[in-house]
């Protein structure tokens, strides 16, 4: 048996709105799929999504195909209120990609009064089949599209197509990112002193079997949002008079930044590490605050206005289950 999404809400009636500019008429033109020799070049994103710019623009087509193998099916487990069944990979389907577009429009016209930019702009969508990607049989993309699995042809798949603005994720790489650079931010005199204030302030259940090198990074906690972590005390690195600067060893180099980013990387830790320095000088070498603490205070109190705001205006962009499992969409990389 086939099995579909099914989101706990009413469908949305819609019309179809042809007053799009010429650059998106350019892009909703025709019919794209992820395909490893294509002849229009992107940038994919994650399995089933991809990234194309045209002229100074990027656009984001999500549910465009399942890596390079089109939309295949995929065994769903049995469980104890139903039997096991197929899912269809990489596409979207008419009910949760109109849904995605109207609330990610409706999501952009409740944030612009409060100046806070959304990331993804809904233009359209595609609604496959081959006919609609290439009408020239003969010619070479059409016999690459058809190459692509297709499976339950007759169910219609659909791909969502979004003005982007980036494709950075706050948990995977803000966040992530941040506590990678904790090793060169802050002295090795000091590392102790802030593991001692971890390990006293953060729960056990933080902690993997290593204690207390161990600890379980914070995108991956917001991730899996296990109360029992998430709901411990507030660290206050704002309150920590860490002396903070910049050690950046070879080795770190090497390991983390990929060599196109080396030059940009080095770039902006010159600046850094002066900028930390007068911070110092200024207060008599008694830095009384901390970078890194502001840093994160910024990321939670803009965190905070976008929730009150989704808050106010009665939306939840939350967590559901259905017959495919768990779909939790309340993590930090839905906040791009």
């Amino acid at each position: 048996d086939l099995i579909l999404p099914e989101v706990p809400a009413f469908d949305i009636e819609y019309a179809i709105n042809n007053q799009n500019s010429n650059q998106e008429v350019q892009v909703l033109k025709n019919c794209l799929v992820k395909s490893q020799n294509g002849k229009i070049k992107g940038l994919q994103s994650g399995r089933r999504s991809a990234l194309i710019k045209i002229n100074s623009t990027w656009y984001r087509l999500k549910g465009c195909g399942d890596l390079y193998s089109g939309f295949p099916t995929r065994t769903v487990p049995a469980t104890s209120s139903h039997p096991s069944g197929l899912e269809i990979r990489g596409c979207m389907f008419n009910t949760t990609c109109i849904r995605e577009l109207y609330m990610s429009n409706h999501l952009k016209s409740i944030f612009t009064p409060h100046n806070i930019n959304t990331i993804n702009i809904p233009i359209g969508y595609f609604q496959y089949s081959l006919s609609q990607c290439h009408n020239n049989k003969e010619d070479e993309t059409y016999q690459e599209i058809k190459s692509l699995k297709n499976e339950f042809e007759n169910i219609p798949k659909f791909c969502g197509v979004f003005e982007t603005k980036g494709e950075k994720r706050l948990g995977t790489h803000v966040l992530y990112g941040i506590e990678k650079l904790l090793s060169i931010f802050v002295s090795s005199s000091q590392k102790n002193k802030l593991q001692e204030y971890f390990c006293t302030n953060i729960p056990l259940q933080r902690f993997g079997d290593n204690f207390p090198e161990a600890i379980i990074e914070t995108y991956l906690v917001t991730l899996e949002a296990d109360p029992t972590i998430l709901f411990g005390p507030l660290i206050d690195l704002t309150q920590m008079d860490l002396f903070e600067q910049v050690e950046v060893r070879e080795d770190f180099i090497s390991r983390l930044v990929p060599e196109c980013y080396k030059a940009t990387f080095n770039k902006y830790i010159s600046v850094l590490s002066q900028e930390l320095k007068l911070l110092t000088n200024e207060n008599n070498n008694q830095k009384n605050c901390s970078l890194l603490g502001y840093l994160y205070w910024r990321l939670g109190r803009e965190i905070g206005e976008i929730m009150r705001v989704m808050d106010e205006k009665q939306i939840l962009w939350g967590t559901y289950t259905d017959k495919l499992g768990y779909h939790c969409n309340a993590h930090t990389n839905n906040l791009s």
